[in-house]
């Protein structure tokens, strides 16, 4: 089977990838860290649609999280009604 230069760039491109993503899980990014840098990196896509469809589903799991730390800092400034 005779590969051509296209799947060849191809493979390189994914193997380069692949360790651009392994250096930065590297850093130890948790989850929510990940889920931002897709968001960022999304911006940088040149088509829209896809920029749009994976911001769509990545804002929906980030709101979640921004939801969960707004309630708990709204916890914690309450005023405590113990004397």
């Amino acid at each position: 089977m005779k590969i051509n230069n296209k799947t060849k760039n191809i493979a390189s491109d994914t193997l380069v990838a692949r360790e651009i993503s392994q250096e930065i899980l590297s850093f130890g990014v948790s989850q929510f860290q990940i889920k931002k840098i897709i968001e960022f990196l999304a911006f940088e896509l040149e088509n829209n649609d896809q920029m749009r469809n994976i911001l769509r589903i990545v804002r929906d799991e980030v709101e979640k999280v921004d939801t969960v730390i707004s309630e708990e800092k709204q916890k914690e400034n309450k005023p405590s009604l113990i004397i």
